[in-house]
């Protein structure tokens, strides 16, 4: 039992981590090759294998973006660490692949599936993504000698990775509060994948408006506040990808320590990745039915996400200067996050809430009266 676990942790941490870099290398004009294993996919069928990861990877952009709604009004300065993991729905382990043209006219090749149940395959074939199981392959008999009969070969697909669950980007940043209310968070990450940089950067911003509008009166255990950022992952060549977000949240101070919060927030993400085709075999490539691999051409496709909207409930518990915090995500992928943060410094007097100012006038007014009862009574001995 022990020793399945440890495989599946090992598996996971091989894909989360080293997946993303070793499927592109680079070369010294900086141009992404594709890997052997993927030489064969078209532009259409890697955009399709590869989207439910990117669609990780942009949840993992918008995730542990707050902890609390109720930001005080003083300066504080703090360093956060969390990662989350994300559980794959069905619908993210396979797509559509695009089969050849030809394969729709039995006069120029007759085709049927692995298991011999589907003849005549044409138009679309659904295939594992990255997620995924097993590649559903396709065999084709060419009818005659013409280019068209000589081009329509068996198809075979790469098989995914059987993942439920995945790690998703780790998020490092720092924060920082301000008086207004006011906090910033950034994340910066340069990575060094052979020789050249891939830059990560994110800014969110968070602001408290409920006493704007005095929305919960003298109770200052609740709290709202107004959110968004932007996130960006880029090389000088071949993969660009932007993300954004923006939404709400609710905080509720239980004391002790502990905060309860609620969130809703607007996804984005969009990109574009282009790679070259090396280190292929050239029979391989002479044979295959996709005219764009024949030709050599350019693997290019948009960078896509299956999500829109997440809605989020987290605890967090604070004492001194080190914070823990956790939250769980609905999502296209829901997700599970953890973390902690350490509180470097804070300063700056704070401004009193309207109740502390209430509270310390009625003080003022007893002590004042007290003052002049006893002045009264030793006035009138």
């Amino acid at each position: 039992m022990n020793y399945q676990i440890s495989r599946s942790i090992i598996k996971l941490i091989i894909i989360a981590v080293v997946l993303p870099i070793s499927l592109i290398s680079l070369k010294a004009a900086d141009d992404i090759d594709i890997s052997k294993d993927f030489n064969m996919f078209t532009s259409q069928q890697l955009q399709g294998y590869s989207k439910p990861l990117f669609t990780t990877i942009g949840e993992s952009f918008n995730s542990n973006l707050y902890t609390t709604a109720k930001y005080r009004e003083h300066w504080a300065i703090a360093f956060d660490m969390s990662i989350g993991q994300y559980f794959i729905p069905d619908a993210h382990r396979s797509y559509d692949a695009a089969l050849p043209a030809m394969y729709a006219d039995s006069n120029i090749a007759r085709t049927i599936d692995f298991d011999g149940r589907t003849k005549q395959i044409h138009g679309k074939l659904e295939q594992p993504t990255i997620y995924g199981g097993r590649s559903n392959a396709v065999y084709s008999a060419p009818q005659d000698h013409s280019t068209n009969a000589q081009n329509s070969k068996s198809l075979g697909f790469p098989e995914g990775n059987n993942i439920d669950y995945m790690f998703g980007l780790p998020a490092l940043q720092l924060i920082g509060n301000f008086p207004t209310r006011t906090q910033l968070r950034l994340r910066f990450l340069p990575i060094p994948v052979q020789g050249s940089m891939m830059m990560y950067f994110a800014a969110h911003l968070n602001q408290r408006i409920d006493h704007f509008f005095d929305l919960f009166g003298e109770d200052t255990s609740m709290a709202l506040a107004l959110n968004g950022g932007y996130s960006m992952m880029s090389r000088s060549k071949g993969i660009d990808i932007g993300s954004y977000t923006v939404g709400t949240h609710f905080s509720i101070d239980f004391e002790s320590g502990f905060f309860g919060f609620l969130g809703m927030q607007l996804e984005g993400m969009s990109g574009t990745f282009e790679a070259v085709r090396t280190d292929f075999n050239e029979a391989d490539v002479e044979n295959s039915p996709y005219q764009e691999v024949r030709d050599r051409e350019p693997l290019k496709f948009d960078i896509e996400s299956f999500n829109s909207w997440r809605f989020l409930a987290g605890l967090s518990y604070r004492t001194g200067a080190f914070e823990m915090h956790s939250d769980f995500g609905y999502a296209a992928q829901p997700m599970i996050n953890f973390g902690f943060t350490f509180w470097i410094a804070t300063w700056g007097e704070e401004k009193k809430t309207k109740l502390e100012k209430i509270e310390q006038y009625e003080e003022y007014e007893k002590i004042e009266k007290v003052k002049k009862s006893k002045k009264k009574e030793s006035e009138t001995k």
